[in-house]
């Protein structure tokens, strides 16, 4: 399957990370990425969209934006050109919407601004738990609907802007074709626009994701004021947004570093490497929602409930029949040490009441002992 390749000098763009010339004439691997990639995310989107209490939550609502990234990265993962459907497959076009497809689509334009809004959702997320962690007195004012909707929306137009360079490395040829073309300020200024595009798009943003999860969970190791529960919570959203963190680092490195170092020829592989490397980078946005439901209760919950298999909801994690056992024993337990504390207060109370009724009855003899002495005394005198 590796060794099937397209002609490289007619399919090769120098100018894009992810070109043709690491494609298979079997695109199965890209296949099915694109189809997990699709179902996947697009289950999680509706799992979220349909709990407003989830939705409540601002970790919640970019998990939600980074479903929609990567489910539109399996989409243009089909429309594009060469990955899964070769380019003569595609009919024949011609005019201003032919000359769009080949900007927009054919160089990946569209394709890549789905997968660097993608990092940039990851970052945002770290910052948030950052915040929510580390700031939480200013978390309501930096986090708010208003500004969670303005950071979405900075999202998706630095993804744009920063992608802007794909729309001229290809166009239109006369015979309805897409090709690669020669960018009009040249290929050496075009190599540093992309040494500095990965460079803000990739490395700055999971430098930053990475030194934010560091903090946090040096803050939250060394914590001794927040409450166990409150805690515990926290962590189980900080590991899962770690691990979406970690799965995507993993899957975008090689191929960003790589293919700077190929343009400058300081290492320069095989084209099957470079075909698993962006094959890595594709198959991280299927990855996520399976995270999600392994690492989470309440998304595995939800999504197992969406499939119809709500009574199971409950008794997903291994050993679940002996945790409801003992929550019910749990429940047992408290009612009885219920009832037993509220015998004892009653008794206490009743032996109050004794002790109360006695007094009295000790001061009532007191009394009448001193009025029969006085009695006494008075028929004393009067007798003598």
């Amino acid at each position: 399957m590796f060794v099937c390749w397209v002609n490289y000098k007619k399919a090769n763009s120098p100018y894009s990370s992810f070109s043709a010339a690491t494609f298979p004439e079997d695109p199965g691997f890209h296949q099915c990425s694109a189809a997990l990639s699709v179902l996947g995310n697009a289950i999680l989107c509706v799992v979220i969209a349909r709990r407003r209490s989830m939705l409540k939550k601002t970790y919640n609502v970019l998990i939600l934006n980074l479903a929609i990234c990567d489910a539109l990265m399996g989409v243009f993962l089909v429309l594009t050109p060469n990955y899964i459907i070769p380019m003569k497959s595609f009919p024949v076009m011609s005019g201003g919407n032919g000359r769009a497809f080949c900007r927009a689509i054919f160089s990946t334009y569209c394709l890549f601004v789905c997968g660097k809004a993608s990092n940039t959702t990851i970052m945002c997320l770290a910052i948030e738990r950052w915040c929510a962690v580390v700031r939480p007195t200013k978390y309501k004012a930096n986090f708010n609907r208003k500004r969670v909707s303005l950071y979405i929306a900075l999202i998706w137009l630095a993804a744009a802007a920063t992608e802007v360079f794909e729309l001229f490395i290809a166009d239109l040829m006369p015979d309805g074709r897409c090709e690669w073309i020669t960018p009009f300020y040249g290929e050496e200024l075009n190599k540093a626009f992309l040494v500095f595009h990965i460079t803000i798009t990739f490395y700055i943003p999971m430098t930053i994701t990475w030194i934010s999860f560091a903090h946090i969970w040096y803050r939250m190791s060394h914590n001794q004021v927040s409450t166990q529960q409150g805690d515990a919570g926290k962590k189980s959203v900080v590991r899962m947004c770690m691990l979406a963190a970690l799965l995507l680092t993993l899957c975008w490195f090689p191929t960003e570093t790589f293919w700077i170092l190929k343009q400058y020829k300081v290492v320069v592989l095989p084209n099957v490497w470079y075909w698993v490397f962006n094959f890595f980078a594709f198959f991280n946005s299927c990855c996520n929602p399976p995270l999600y439901c392994l690492t989470n209760k309440t998304y595995r919950r939800e999504v197992l409930g969406l499939l119809g298999c709500g009574k199971c909801g409950a008794e997903v994690a291994p050993g679940s029949t002996m945790a409801s056992a003992t929550a019910g024993l749990s429940m047992q337990g408290q009612s009885g040490t219920y009832e037993m504390t509220k015998r004892t207060t009653e008794q206490s109370v009743v032996d109050v009441e004794e002790s109360v009724l006695d007094k009295s009855k000790e001061q009532d003899a007191s009394k009448g002992g001193a009025q029969w002495v006085r009695q006494d005394d008075e028929a004393k005198c009067e007798h003598s």
